[in-house]
């Protein structure tokens, strides 16, 4: 998807909208595009804003409908954890969400009907982005909300923005290549990565074992602060729960062993494995997203082999290889406590055993902590190589960071994470939210002025 050369950049990443979303980040998203829409937003030329993944946090609304308002079905278990992520159950989510925020979308509204463009790249937590029903009621609420930002009669001076989307990354030769970053972490890899957009209609997303664990766990903890949660493991975000949520320590216990059986059950569904996210064919994708056959051979590599495809990854992932072995420890040594006491080589050789098979499996210690990160930077290296993009930013990983390096010809080229917009404004009230200025005819900013 390329740019005219008339539009600036603005990337904004990992707001997390949702029903629950604290005010003051809704509130800076406001101001945000009031700020683009007005005379001294911080691009110098018109802007294209550029959502880069987890604009929505759809795993996180769990109201459902009453039952004369649905005009779905909804299960049991929706009931419980959320709608599933289909076409329609996902419109209804978004104009949840908007309802709970009723001053976003007429600014939104505002700064497109100024003649500015608005992408939407999905992330793990808004993979829905991708399906017809919920592209089209984007751009018809947008469009609808235009009439209470404009007087009546108002003559605009050039032709309204677009509201567009893109399956996996926003490309323009030469100046800048944007995305969330999802595609190189296992847990929230989507499959395949070759999606079309929209898809098919009546297709549905498939949830990444993140997003899962967020709609199993997360959205039912009350009062749950995400923040620093972007690369930590099964264990120290236990540890953190149990501390926020004291004597009912033992019942997030649960949740999370209920979340984790949820989580396998979901991932070895039939009706999932029967009915596979369509795949793009390597040549039309690369057609309709503005690279070569030939650069995207060179990018399907990076892409990171999601956990979910795997029984053994999944269960490794979650921990329940390690949660075994220890109770089965914890079993035989209070199985055969008597024997140990009396010094019975069957008493101390099970119990040995079993503390063995526990070590075995806790060997190599954190697997998973703090990836995310440098598997961005190592794939922002080969896409800059296969494209010769002198820019590329992404997300996910909720820290800002620019580097700049020299490629092997001498030329200059900078990474960027964007940090998480959400996470930024809850952390620093007077700050500037996350945000990266990309000027045509400057270099680079990393924050909103």
């Amino acid at each position: 998807m390329a740019a005219q050369d008339t539009h600036d950049l603005v990337v904004i990443s990992d707001v997390h909208l949702h029903t629950n979303t604290p005010p003051q980040v809704a509130d800076a998203l406001f101001r945000t595009f009031l700020r683009l829409s007005g005379p001294d937003h911080p691009a110098t030329l018109p802007c294209r804003v550029v959502l880069a993944g987890d604009f929505f946090d759809l795993s996180m609304v769990q109201e459902v409908p009453d039952l004369p308002e649905a005009s779905f079905p909804v299960t049991p278990g929706e009931r419980r954890f959320g709608l599933d992520a289909d076409g329609e159950k996902t419109v209804w989510k978004i104009d949840r969400i908007f309802r709970k925020h009723p001053h976003l979308a007429p600014a939104m509204a505002r700064f497109v009907a100024q003649g500015n463009d608005l992408v939407f790249v999905p992330g793990n937590h808004d993979e829905e982005l991708l399906l017809p029903e919920v592209q089209a009621h984007l751009r018809r609420r947008l469009q609808a909300a235009q009439g209470s930002v404009e007087p009546a009669g108002a003559k605009r001076a050039g032709p309204r923005g677009r509201v567009l989307f893109t399956p996996w990354f926003y490309y323009e030769p030469g100046f800048a290549y944007v995305e969330h970053g999802h595609f190189y972490d296992r847990d929230n890899a989507p499959h395949p990565p070759l999606r079309p957009c929209p898809f098919p209609a009546g297709s549905s997303a498939a949830l990444p074992l993140g997003a899962l664990v967020t709609r199993y766990l997360l959205s039912v903890l009350p009062g749950y602060d995400a923040r620093g949660d972007a690369d930590r493991t099964p264990w120290p975000l236990l540890l953190k729960v149990i501390r926020g949520h004291g004597f009912r320590a033992p019942a997030i216990i649960y949740r999370y062993y209920a979340m984790a059986a949820r989580v396998l059950r979901a991932t070895r569904d039939p009706d999932r494995a029967s009915a596979p996210v369509p795949a793009e064919t390597p040549h039309r994708f690369a057609a309709h997203n503005g690279v070569s056959p030939e650069q995207l051979e060179r990018l399907l590599p990076l892409v990171a082999a999601p956990t979910t495809r795997s029984l053994r990854s999944t269960v490794a992932r979650l921990y329940l290889d390690r949660s075994a072995a220890f109770l089965l420890f914890v079993a035989v040594t209070l199985l055969f406590l008597p024997r140990l006491v009396a010094g019975s080589p069957w008493g101390m050789g099970l119990p040995a055993a079993t503390l063995g098979l526990l070590l075995f499996s806790i060997r190599k210690g954190n697997l998973y902590g703090e990836k995310n990160g440098p598997a961005c930077r190592q794939a922002a290296e080969t896409i800059r190589e296969v494209l010769d993009v002198p820019c590329v930013v992404m997300g996910h990983v909720h820290r800002r960071e620019t580097v700049v390096r020299v490629a092997p010809d001498g030329r200059q080229w900078t990474y960027i994470n964007t940090g998480a917009f959400s996470e930024s404004t809850l952390d620093d009230p007077d700050g500037d939210p996350a945000c990266v200025v990309l000027r045509r005819n400057h270099g680079p900013t990393n924050g909103a002025g």
